[in-house]
């Protein structure tokens, strides 16, 4: 049976308020949904939204080339500070070398003192050859003169003997004949003194061919000692700001074959090591774009810094993270390891490169969520 005053309503024709045509509690009842619906759509909406992670973080060289010792030995000076500026090639230190240098340079003093006399000694026998050849071609030439006066003596003298007949002949001669074959016979013996002197040459080529080989270990022996210098003599391998906290502490410090010096951190490359909260992480993905500020500077002076994630972690951190000089206070509120590669050179608002270990802020513009992973996450008791 339907209410009188109800029914009477329904069934005429006039205008009827909502109120009274709808009983109390189902008011109520419509309300509340309508409430419900509306608070679900702002948090729905908040939920699903873009939002900024900020988080600090601390600037780090994404680079790191270090300066080994190739040898044990004792580092005997420091030519660079934490902090300074180098270029590839730059000597940083050395180690002790004082006995092997002062060898070397023995070395390099007797191989230059070879060298001068192995020139000197060319310079003479070359000389002396000459002077041999030019003596033997005079010889040569006083025999055959002497041979041609002889022959025209035997024929003013009618003697038909050829001339090496004369030249033997024991027997006592005519004084002209007697006085052509000495002329030839001191002819003949220079001739053999200056053939005698070609032989001796040759023998000092083979000397010098000696020295040569001699001189030439020698400076392989020099090239060797100086690459054992050299690996004593420890240079940058490339570019950068030095970076080494205990370099105070090395000097006239033993260290064995590979310990660390020091390392040279590129200029180049650099990155932020920041740590986000857990239900931050499904919204940070790699590629994500990023702004950089230094949190000391004021809004004004600031110069943004522009960013990319390359690394998100899959595991919280555990206790604490040095490098980035932070520790987990609280084990019921785990932190996430983000690094953000820096796409310009970090510098200050008044163009100062900055150092490693300054304290950055970032700027994470999160991805919208879905519903299903909001509602997910809510479950989850994320």
């Amino acid at each position: 049976m339907t209410d009188a005053p109800h029914a009477r309503y329904l069934l005429s024709d006039e205008h009827v308020p909502f109120h009274r045509v709808v009983s109390r509690p189902i008011r109520i009842a419509l309300g509340t949904v309508a409430l419900s619906m509306v608070v679900a759509a702002i948090f729905i909406a908040k939920a699903t939204g873009t939002r900024v992670i900020v988080a600090i973080g601390v600037l780090e060289p994404a680079q790191l080339e270090l300066v080994r010792t190739p040898v044990r030995g004792r580092v005997e000076a420091l030519l660079v500070a934490d902090g300074d500026s180098v270029h590839r090639g730059q000597i940083v230190a050395l180690l002790e070398s004082s006995a092997q240098r002062n060898a070397v340079e023995r070395l390099r003093r007797t191989v230059r003192q070879r060298v001068l006399e192995h020139q000197m000694s060319r310079r003479a026998a070359e000389f002396d050859q000459i002077r041999s050849w030019e003596q033997a071609v005079q010889a040569r030439v006083e025999l055959a003169q002497a041979r041609s006066m002889l022959l025209t003596t035997l024929v003013d003298f009618g003697d038909p003997r050829p001339i090496d007949s004369v030249l033997v002949d024991p027997n006592a001669l005519p004084v002209r004949i007697e006085s052509a074959r000495g002329a030839v016979v001191a002819a003949a013996s220079r001739l053999r003194s200056a053939l005698n002197d070609s032989g001796r040459f040759a023998l000092q080529r083979d000397e010098e061919v000696r020295q040569s080989l001699e001189l030439a270990s020698l400076q392989a022996e020099v090239q060797e000692q100086e690459d054992q210098l050299r690996r004593l003599t420890l240079r940058a391998a490339t570019s950068g700001v030095v970076m080494g906290s205990r370099l105070d502490g090395l000097l006239g410090a033993m260290v064995d074959e590979g310990d660390i010096l020091l390392s040279v951190a590129s200029r180049s490359k650099w990155e932020v090591r920041t740590y986000v909260r857990e239900q931050d992480v499904p919204a940070i993905r790699i590629g994500q774009s990023v702004t950089l500020e230094i949190p000391w500077e004021s809004t004004v002076q600031a110069r943004p810094l522009r960013g990319q994630v390359i690394a998100v972690a899959t595991a919280p951190m555990v206790r604490s993270d040095q490098r980035a000089g932070l520790e987990l206070e609280n084990p019921a509120d785990p932190r996430y390891l983000v690094r953000i590669a820096l796409r310009t050179p970090p510098r200050s608002g008044s163009g100062e490169t900055l150092a490693p270990g300054s304290s950055m802020r970032a700027h994470i513009v999160g991805r919208r969520r879905s519903l299903a992973r909001v509602i997910l996450d809510q479950l989850g008791g994320r």
